[in-house]
């Protein structure tokens, strides 16, 4: 609805909002009320050194407003009441704002005129640093109007002020980094600022305080759907989780503020055989409601003990879908009421020996249906390891087919004693070991022995041969375990040759194809450039020579940037056309490293056209015959001029 009050403009029937009507299919009336209001023209101008000028208005006061305003002005309908008029312009460089109070009906035309403002900007801090993330920040004027703006990611702001004293108030959450782990923080500030007139630009930085922003977790703990008092723990289960309890009121509520991530949740009563045990996980929100139903439980009790049977103190973990945790006092004995079902039971304890921490567990099984009694018998947990170590200033460069001995250190990182044996890799070269075996004791200081190997390169070593490995296996374990990778470079052998493939050669009655197979001969990757060397001698006798990669395009008589690794080969295509026929033409291919032009190698041979054998050729098919076919047409045109001719002789006798 949108009608007018009286039969003047100046206030209209309006609807008070959106509003909207379902019609079933079928339905053949429907009664629906209208929710209408009387709103009051309001009218005027937007100056600026007392000239129209357009910008957007912002009306805050009993319903929000955004209007726009053009140079002729602007017009829009509000419901009664008292309204804050804001807006801002920057013109030439310069900044202009507005902010008035106007009321609702006004009585007539109502303008408001633009003053010189300030560019606030600053930063949002904590401890100093930018918060990262955006925040909501908000400048609130005595006397009425109220700017909002956000910092930006890298915890920046900037807003246009008209001069006045302001209340500056920020309250947002974002992320960050505490002690390596993410965690939600909720940020605030509160304090004041001071906009005097006639100044462009007025830096405000905000050193804000924080607090953990958690996720308030509430619900009801129950027996049967009836709510009763208990204990709910939290436990935390990742690194951004914190451990937290709450107790419930006397009708089972419970409240707790966390902070996202994994749980798990344990909940008793004080009285009675039920519990719950289960894993959740909390997002980051304002809240989250969990109600906790609690089971029948049993009693699961226990003793842990080492590997002889003595009693000894161990942390004991009950897992099912959740997980419950409780330490064995010094007799060795726990004890824990956990709900029905299938758990595995776990105990571990770390101790000391020669110097150094040891692991010892033990794990059980079981399906707890009624109370139960386990006992876990802690076995240490053997760990072999051992680290290698080589001095790289023993490094050498011997020739293919040469040794090298190297000096190589031994220590036992792990909680057992070990005899170790040693091997090397590649498997084509050799090693020799002195001694061939080392026994070490394990703790503090970890232990640690020398020995030589005698390492010796294969014939055709190459130079780039790999990682060569020196690996200690325990005779525990018959495995490697640990290595050290040592450096034997192996001298430089630079060879080429160059060799035409007669069995590649075709003629296809056009061109001649050759391929010629370039081997790299030494013991490391060459990069070569391939060439005709003769180009002129065979532009005179009317050749044209093209080469490239075989399977890949011709073009010049000169082939660079080609990669051939150490006693590979490569295959390069020649191509020969002649204008002339001139056959026996010598051409010399020829090809050099392209850092050592020396290191080359030459092959020549000639272009050779087929030549055809002496001799008919035979032709057989369908009426094809060894002589020539009659002419019938020229024949009997030879038969009629004789018979011309015989008749003229006949009449020339009876004239006669």
């Amino acid at each position: 609805m949108d009608e007018n009050v009286t039969t003047s403009r100046d206030a209209r029937y309006q609807n008070q909002g959106s509003d909207q009507i379902v019609l079933a299919v079928g339905q053949t009336s429907l009664s629906h009320d209208l929710r209408v209001v009387v709103r009051n023209r309001i009218q005027g101008n937007v100056t600026l050194a007392g000239s129209p000028v357009s910008t957007t208005l912002l009306f805050r006061g009993p319903e929000p407003r955004t209007v726009n305003a053009t140079a002729s002005g602007y017009e829009t309908y509000l419901v009664p009441g008292t309204y804050i008029v804001t807006a801002n312009r920057t013109d030439a460089s310069k900044d202009y704002a507005l902010v008035a109070t106007v009321t609702v009906p006004s009585g007539g035309n109502v303008s408001f005129p633009f003053v010189a403002a300030t560019r606030v900007s600053g930063r949002a801090l904590f401890n100093g640093a930018p918060i990262t993330g955006s925040l909501p920040l908000s400048f609130a004027r005595q006397g009425g109007g109220v700017y909002d703006v956000a910092t930006g990611s890298s915890g920046t702001y900037e807003t246009v002020l008209p001069p006045g004293t302001y209340t500056v108030t920020l309250d947002g959450t974002s992320s960050a980094s505490e002690g390596g782990i993410m965690r939600f923080f909720r940020y605030g500030f509160g304090g004041g600022l001071t906009v005097p007139s006639n100044q462009a630009t007025l830096q405000f930085d905000l050193a804000t305080s924080r607090s953990l922003d958690n996720t308030t977790v509430s619900g009801t703990v129950t027996v049967a759907g009836i709510g009763t008092a208990g204990t709910v723990t939290f436990t935390a289960r990742d690194a951004s989780a914190i451990t937290a309890t709450a107790a419930t009121d006397g009708n089972g509520a419970y409240s707790v503020p966390l902070a996202p991530g994994t749980y798990d949740v344990y909940a008793t009563r004080p009285t009675g055989n039920v519990a719950l045990l289960a894993r959740i996980t909390v997002p980051h929100a304002t809240a989250l409601a969990r109600n906790l139903a609690l089971g029948n439980a049993f009693v699961l009790s226990g003793v842990t003990t080492d590997a002889q049977g003595i009693a000894l103190s161990a942390s004991v973990t009950i897992r099912s879908s959740g997980q419950f945790d409780v330490q064995s006092d010094a007799s060795g004995r726990f004890s824990a009421l956990v709900p029905a079902d299938a758990y595995t039971v776990a105990a571990t304890q770390t101790a000391t020996e020669k110097g150094i921490a040891v692991t010892y567990e033990a794990t059980t099984s079981l399906s707890l249906q009624a109370d139960a009694t386990v006992t876990l018998r802690l076995e240490k947990v053997v760990t072999h390891t051992a680290v290698l170590t080589w001095d790289s200033s023993e490094r050498q460069t011997i020739p293919a087919g040469g040794s090298v001995t190297y000096t190589i250190v031994v220590q036992n990182t792990g909680n057992v004693a070990e005899t170790l044996s040693f091997s090397g890799t590649p498997t084509d070269w050799q090693f020799s070991f002195a001694p061939s075996s080392l026994s070490l004791d394990y703790g503090s200081g970890s232990p640690t022995a020398t020995f030589r190997v005698v390492i010796q390169a294969p014939a055709g070593a190459l130079v780039d041969h790999g990682a060569i490995q020196i690996a200690a296996t325990s005779s525990a374990t018959s495995a490697p375990i640990g290595s050290v990778t040592v450096q034997v470079d192996i001298e430089r052998v630079r060879a080429l040759s160059a060799s035409l493939d007669p069995a590649a050669s075709v003629f296809d009655a056009q061109r001649l194809h050759y391929e010629i197979v370039v081997k790299n001969t030494g013991n490391g990757k060459e990069t070569v450039d391939v060439s005709i060397a003769n180009p002129s001698d065979l532009a005179a006798a009317g050749w044209t020579v093209r080469l490239g990669t075989v399977g890949g395009p011709l073009n010049g008589t000169t082939l660079t940037n080609v990669s051939i690794e150490a006693n590979q080969t490569a295959r390069i295509a020649l191509q020969a056309e002649s204008t002339t026929a001139v056959t026996g033409v010598q051409v010399v291919f020829q090809v050099s490293a392209e850092d050592a032009p020396a290191v080359s190698a030459q092959t020549s041979f000639g272009l050779d056209l087929p030549a055809l054998a002496p001799g008919g050729a035979t032709v057989t098919g369908p009426e094809i015959t060894r002589t020539a076919p009659t002419d019938t047409l020229l024949l009997s045109i030879v038969i009629g001029a004789a018979a011309a001719v015989a008749v003229g002789l006949y009449l020339s006798r009876r004239r006669r």
